[in-house]
């Protein structure tokens, strides 16, 4: 049996490899930029921490039933963002010290996640 010592495969061409690399990280980089962004900006921590939350990425996912499955499914998409948010160790812990604080100091700095918000205080952003 010879073998094929063709070479012709998706990885054959260095230079593509090497662009397709290159490509990868600077979409990650970009990504965490994204997420230092977001968490610099109170209201962008108060967006991800509603946004763990509602994942159950703090809750135990067992139920003793088939509910386990569905909660372990949420919790699993979260991970990832978790994972994105404890890059930035500063924030991420200013995040959660945030999240733990009375609902009348947050007061002082916009509208608490149940309010209606204001339609002048948005912005959109667009790139």
């Amino acid at each position: 049996m010879a073998i094929n010592d063709d070479r012709d495969g998706p990885l054959a061409d260095k230079e593509k490899v090497r662009k397709k690399a290159l490509d990868e990280r600077l979409a990650r980089r970009r990504e965490l930029g994204d997420i230092a962004t977001i968490l610099s900006q109170r209201v962008g921590r108060r967006f991800i921490w509603r946004l763990l939350t509602a994942g159950g990425i703090f809750r135990p996912t067992f139920t003793g039933n088939n509910t386990t499955f569905y909660n372990d499914g949420r919790r699993e998409v979260m991970l990832e963002f978790l994972a994105d948010t404890q890059e930035f160790p500063d924030l991420y812990l200013q995040m959660v010290k945030e999240s733990r604080e009375p609902a009348d100091k947050e007061k002082e700095d916009g509208p608490r996640m149940m309010e209606e918000p204001s339609r002048e205080r948005a912005v959109l952003v667009d790139e």
